[in-house]
């Protein structure tokens, strides 16, 4: 049918160029080639564009990761001193208590 030989068309021209068959193949060829050409470049221009953007996002996850490490490193080393104010307190409570008892006696 027409659709076939139209479909066809473009594989007997590669055959036919590489056969040395004619200018006009030969041109259509070179055009192909050099759409093809462009179109692996864009491809490999996303390709590149999607790994930094990757790249940058796995970064970014990295430091936020340690940026939340760090802000609990710094929670829990608040809430040790927190304990130790706490822990001196109630010694201080009891040293006071222990005086204050022998004053009594």
């Amino acid at each position: 049918g027409l659709l076939g030989d139209l479909m066809g068309s473009d594989l007997d021209g590669s055959a036919g160029a590489a056969a040395g068959g004619g200018g006009l193949f030969d041109a259509v060829d070179e055009e192909e080639a050099q759409k093809q050409k462009a179109e692996e470049e864009r491809k490999q221009r996303e390709e590149a564009e999607r790994l930094r953007i990757q790249k940058e996002q796995e970064a970014a996850a990295a430091a936020a990761a340690a940026a939340k490490a760090e802000a609990e490193r710094v929670r829990q080393e608040q809430e040790r001193q927190q304990q130790e104010q706490l822990q001196l307190q109630a010694q201080q409570r009891q040293q006071q208590q222990q005086q204050a008892m022998m004053m009594q006696q």
